[in-house]
């Protein structure tokens, strides 16, 4: 018999194995951010596609009412009477998406604030279980990039157009003057909206509707809303936690077209001091160690501006309705010429004084972006 000739298998080396761990490794890393880029990509559309709901419900709100909503409004509820907060039994206004719930298809939660706040509020008034119907968890406003500690809370990734910082005001003076934005203080901001304040109040009536501000910038140059990472709820109603604003108070360079401006403070930049937000005592503090949208007392407009986790930019609406990405390095003087829905004729809130930086001559190229 033929002796059976024995074949020996050679497997790999040490130094073989390592060369194909190492390529695995480089495809892996060279495949990670891939990965991460595609699941951003989806995050940034379903961003857009939230912003773009609630832009069309806003212009729907105006088509029907010829206004936009305040930031903050008055609510009339069921019984004839203004809200009432369950929580503390005080009459409160009202943010700008609570009037919106019944085009966002959340006729529900809509009708639970008329309810609680009106026949419910006289028996239940002081409650805070009757909250919980009223702040509930609405996907269409957090972006999936800004996503909440507490999946459940009443979370908010996107603010409106409120112009100018809110002065005081006087039976005289507005809180803010409507060419300088599109959202003001319909609860408190008119003396004539509130008992307090009398009839003859001294002052024009903010009523932003499209019309006025076609005929001024512009429907397709004035901005209605952004993103912010540090917005606080959709139920809050102070111009700090639901608004962007602008301020063009700092240091001005007339020597460019259109001029550069430097705000005040550079937090007021588009994407400047991400996860930031401002405490009671004026201190900060990275968003590592707080909740970004948590229900903060702090009026400080100063991270009341356009900002996003997506890289380079932030989603932005206009007037008429579309949404884009606005890019971050944008000049601030053109941020604040985009937020005023009347070009550079603007004035200081609290006063009847034109914003001396922008009562300049410039052409208006940068219209083009």
């Amino acid at each position: 018999m033929a002796q059976r000739k024995r074949v020996r298998i050679r497997g790999f080396t040490l130094v073989e194995l390592l060369v194909v761990i190492s390529i695995i490794g480089m495809l892996v890393g060279l495949l990670i951010p891939a990965v991460q880029m595609a699941l951003e990509r989806a995050r940034w559309i379903v961003c857009t596609n939230n912003m773009r709901q609630i832009t069309t419900a806003l212009v729907g709100y105006e088509n029907s009412h010829h206004q936009y909503p305040g930031y903050q409004n008055l609510l009339i509820t069921t019984n004839g009477k203004p809200f009432v907060d369950p929580q503390t039994g005080k009459k409160t206004g009202v943010s700008y998406i609570v009037p919106l719930l019944p085009l966002l298809d959340r006729p529900d939660i809509y009708r639970s604030w008329m309810a609680q706040g009106g026949a419910q509020a006289g028996a239940n008034g002081g409650n805070p279980a009757n909250m919980g119907n009223l702040k509930v968890k609405l996907d269409l406003t957090w972006c999936r990039s800004d996503p909440p500690s507490d999946p459940q809370s009443p979370s908010n990734s996107y603010v409106v157009n409120t112009g100018m910082q809110d002065t005081a005001g006087s039976a005289t003076m507005p809180r803010d003057w409507p060419d300088n934005g599109v959202f003001f203080d319909l609860y408190t901001g008119d003396p004539r909206l509130n008992p307090a304040g009398g009839k003859n109040a001294g002052y024009e009536m903010v009523v932003m509707s499209h019309a006025r501000i076609a005929n001024g910038d512009g429907l397709t140059n004035t901005l209605l809303m952004s993103e912010n990472v540090d917005a606080g709820n959709w139920t809050d109603t102070t111009e700090a936690k639901i608004g962007m604003v602008w301020n063009g108070t700092g240091t001005v360079n007339m020597n460019t077209d259109p001029p550069s401006l430097t705000p005040p403070d550079d937090n007021m930049r588009i994407n400047r001091g991400i996860g930031m937000s401002e405490l009671e005592d004026g201190a900060v503090r990275p968003a590592a160690n707080q909740d970004n949208h948590a229900n903060s007392n702090s009026q400080s407009t100063t991270f009341a501006r356009p900002s996003s986790y997506h890289p380079g930019g932030v989603n932005v609406a206009y007037c008429d309705g579309h949404v884009e990405f606005l890019h971050e390095q944008i000049d601030y003087y053109v941020y604040c010429l985009l937020m005023s829905t009347n070009g550079q004729r603007v004035r200081t809130p609290g006063s009847n004084k034109l914003l001396p930086n922008f009562n300049v001559n410039v052409n208006g190229a940068w219209l083009g972006r």
